[in-house]
């Protein structure tokens, strides 16, 4: 990420995205649940939204989100 340009370039980043940029599924609604993980911090849920895209949450909040759709064989 670049902070030294002008200002008027600078783009907001969410902290907290609700939902799927590329399809607009809600985070707290995984549509595929792949696998749940007890942690120190609560529980992790690895998912899928209808598009595809590979994201990890806990307590409704997104950790990690993949780039990309996943793509057919």
């Amino acid at each position: 990420m670049d902070l030294t340009g002008p200002l008027r370039q600078a783009r907001r980043v969410d902290a907290t995205p609700r939902n799927c940029p590329g399809c607009g599924w809600l985070v707290t609604e995984p549509y595929q649940v792949l696998s749940r993980h007890a942690t120190s911090e609560g529980v992790l849920v690895w998912s899928r939204c209808p598009c595809g895209r590979l994201q990890a949450h806990r307590a409704d909040a997104l950790v990690v989100r993949s780039n990309g759709c996943r793509r057919a064989p």
